[in-house]
């Protein structure tokens, strides 16, 4: 059995709709790019590591993400860093095929144009350990701030994905 879907309830989702029974409809097709997406680098002034230099988010979520990101440097011994932000649905497809979703229901990754990934409001989060700017391994962001990322407008829906957070 596959992962359940959540219901998503995000304040800058454009482009698609939402039913009443968990599932989003119609799917992100192929050629679908959300109109507000900016460099997540420059959003975040550069203050944290993120993985790539061209990932792209929600431009009205990044400040959010921005402060989640201070109150955990703040708060925890962690140098957060953002892996993945928006991601495209040929991205979406091949990190799906990759992990042969489609004989492994349990596999994680959400179907091509199921991902709030492709919407560009959802992130995965990690620790860095750098050494000398590089990363040399990464953990998860600490247990302890489960259900602090609600009081930055975020949301951690899946118990077996602890990086992926949705802005809300």
């Amino acid at each position: 059995m596959g992962l359940s879907l959540q219901m998503p309830k995000p304040r800058y989702l454009k482009d698609t709709s939402l039913c009443t029974q968990s599932t989003m409809y119609p799917f992100y097709n192929s050629s679908f790019v959300p109109p507000d997406l900016s460099n997540l680098n420059n959003a975040l002034g550069n203050e944290f590591w993120v993985y790539n230099a061209n990932i792209k988010y929600n431009t009205c979520l990044a400040s959010d993400l921005k402060k989640m990101l201070k109150y955990i440097v703040s708060n925890y011994d962690c140098e957060p860093f953002v892996a993945y932000g928006y991601r495209s649905y040929a991205e979406q497809e091949g990190l799906w095929r990759g992990k042969n979703c489609d004989t492994n229901p349990n596999c994680g990754v959400a179907p091509p144009g199921k991902s709030l990934h492709q919407a560009g409001i959802a992130v995965d989060l990690f620790c860095a350990v750098l050494s000398g700017g590089d990363l040399i391994n990464f953990y998860n962001i600490p247990d302890a701030f489960t259900g602090r990322e609600k009081n930055f407008n975020f949301h951690r829906p899946l118990p077996g994905d602890p990086p992926h957070y949705n802005g809300l």
